[in-house]
C-alpha cells in the first residue's frame, strides 16, 4: 500500500465561505468510490491518502460552501507500481582469452507500468557500469571488466517507481 499527499485551496466566489473540503478514493480494481473523508473546514487542505492499491487509483476532491453548494470535483489519477522489472539475458556465460569482445544483451521489462530508469552490470567487485538502451534492449561489452578466472556478472534493473531487481547472469 502506498500513500500520496494532496494539498490545495478552494475559494468561494459567492461569498458564503468554504465550509469543508472532502475527498474519496476509488482504488485500482474497484468500481466504486470509498467513503467520503473530510480533510479541511476551510478552503486550504492537506491530506495524506493512505492505502492506495497497485495499479491506477482515482482520487476526487471537492468543497462545499456554507450555503451547501458543492464545487465540481477535481479528479487525480495516481498510478502505483509495486512490481520490480524483469531481466532476461542473452549471454552464454563463457568468454575465452582470444575473444575480441563479450557483449551482454539484456531484455528488461517493467512489470508494474512505470518505465525503466536504469540498467547496470556488475562484474566481480568492480563498480557497476550503465548499460546502453538500444532498440528495446540494454547492452554492454564487459570484456574490459573481466579478469582471469571465474567471475560473477550481475544485472540490476530499476524502474522510475524505485522498484529494483538483480539477477546473476
Amino acid at each position: 500500500n502506498t500513500t500520496v499527499s494532496l494539498s490545495g485551496t478552494f475559494t468561494d466566489t459567492d461569498g458564503s465561505g468554504v465550509a469543508s473540503v472532502k475527498y474519496q478514493v476509488k482504488k485500482a480494481g474497484e468500481t466504486i468510490y470509498g467513503a467520503e473523508q473530510t480533510i479541511a473546514s476551510d478552503g486550504e487542505y492537506t491530506a495524506n491518502v493512505k492505502g492506495l492499491a497497485a495499479g491506477t487509483n482515482t482520487i476526487k476532491v471537492w468543497a462545499k460552501d456554507t450555503a451547501g453548494n458543492a464545487s465540481v470535483a477535481e479528479e487525480y489519477t495516481v498510478k502505483v507500481d509495486d512490481k520490480a522489472p524483469a531481466i532476461t539475458a542473452d549471454y552464454t556465460g563463457v568468454i575465452y582469452a582470444d575473444s575480441a569482445s563479450c557483449p551482454v544483451e539484456l531484455t528488461v521489462t517493467d512489470q508494474g507500468g512505470s518505465t525503466i530508469d536504469e540498467v547496470t552490470l556488475s562484474v566481480g567487485d568492480k563498480a557497476p557500469v550503465k548499460c546502453t538502451p538500444e532498440s528495446g534492449k540494454y547492452t554492454y561489452d564487459i570484456k574490459e571488466l573481466l579478469s582471469d578466472g571465474t567471475v560473477s556478472v550481475t544485472a540490476t534493473a530499476k524502474d522510475k517507481a524505485g522498484n529494483e531487481t538483480s539477477r546473476v547472469i
